[in-house]
């Protein structure tokens, strides 16, 4: 967006070192935090006022530094390791007479996708021996179900083992079998 960054118009701005905050309730898991930023043309030569922001109070990304007046997209990846309420902060670094505008501020999920390991209870087995298989679903609050196969056929009993309800990030789904 090639529009200049108003001073005095309505918009969010970072003065000295002021802060604006946010207080959101998260899911556990990644997310990507987009906004725009620009520069006010005057007071205290550089007039850059550099910002940084936070995820309850660790920063994330680098300091942000709008090279001009005109509006820039700026966009800094976190996550969050529990789910529920997360302050998300944008501070400025300068205690001179400099402003950084913000605008558009977008939180959009990364959309990480799950990853699953197995183990088993004997490695190696005996035939006919009751082997207990483990898989591990991780990622953010995983749900659904886990189907035990041997060479793309079902184990008997272990079609569709759901993963247990709730909010952790790594749920476990168990199937005993002897086949």
């Amino acid at each position: 967006n090639a529009n200049v960054a108003p001073d005095g118009s309505q918009t969010a701005f970072i003065q000295h070192t002021g802060s604006i905050s946010q207080t959101l309730n998260l899911n556990a898991g990644g997310y990507t935090l987009s906004f725009l930023a620009a520069q006010r043309g005057c007071c205290d030569s550089p007039y850059v006022q550099p910002i940084q922001v936070s995820v309850d109070g660790t920063p994330i990304g680098s300091q942000v530094s709008p090279a001009s007046t005109s509006f820039s997209n700026f966009s800094i990846a976190f996550s969050v390791a529990t789910t529920g309420a997360h302050t998300i902060t944008f501070t400025g670094t300068d205690p001179g007479d400099k402003t950084t505008f913000i605008d558009n501020v977008t939180l959009t999920s990364s959309g990480i996708s799950s990853t699953t390991t197995l183990s088993s209870s004997a490695n190696p087995s005996l035939v006919g021996a009751n082997v207990i298989f483990t898989a591990t679903v991780t990622g953010t609050a995983p749900t659904g179900s886990v189907a035990f196969t041997d060479g793309g056929v079902t184990l008997p009993g272990c079609g569709a083992v759901a993963l247990p309800a709730g909010a952790a990030n790594s749920k476990t789904a168990t199937c005993s079998s002897a086949s």
